[in-house]
Formats: C-alpha cells, sequence, structure tokens
C-alpha cells in the first residue's frame, strides 16, 4: 500500500490491455515516470506521488487511461494533460 498523497495506476505495459497499448498506454506512463523522476512501483523522494502498473480500466474507448488513488479516472492522456494533472495536485 502506498504512503504517497497520490497514487497513479498506469496501464504501462498495455498486459492485458490492448486498446491501451495501441492508444499510448506505455507512452503516457513512460512519460509519466520521466517527469516524476521514479520509475513504476517507486513513490517520489518527497513521498507525493507513486507510479504503479494498474488492471484494466475497462475504458477502452478513452485510453490510455490512468487511476488517482484508485478513485479518480483521468482519460486520453497526452503529455499535456498529463502535465496538467501534476499542475492540479501539487
Amino acid at each position: 500500500v502506498s504512503q504517497s498523497r497520490y497514487t497513479f495506476g498506469t496501464l504501462a505495459g498495455g498486459l492485458g490491455c490492448f486498446p491501451c497499448a495501441l492508444s499510448g498506454g506505455r507512452d503516457a506512463a513512460l512519460y509519466l515516470a520521466e517527469r516524476l523522476g521514479i520509475e513504476l512501483g517507486q513513490t517520489t523522494a518527497d513521498g507525493r506521488f507513486t507510479l504503479v502498473e494498474s488492471e484494466c480500466q475497462g475504458a477502452c474507448g478513452d485510453a490510455p487511461v490512468a487511476l488517482v488513488n484508485n478513485h479518480s479516472m483521468r482519460s486520453f492522456l497526452t503529455p499535456d494533460k498529463l502535465d496538467q494533472l501534476l499542475e492540479e495536485l501539487k
């Protein structure tokens, strides 16, 4: 269980989730990891963000998606949308 303030569940590898894989799920996860300076399964040094790989969310039409704190789904994740999300959660 993450001790960070925000946990991002992403479909990084597209494991079992072909639409997310085709729609840039891995790219979105890698971009988020790069921006946060962490890898999947890690938490930022300040304890604010954790990045984990998620199971399929059943939102194929909105791919790629991420689940924030197992509660809020974010859809159509482009680098710009990820930047906006990180800004919102500061």
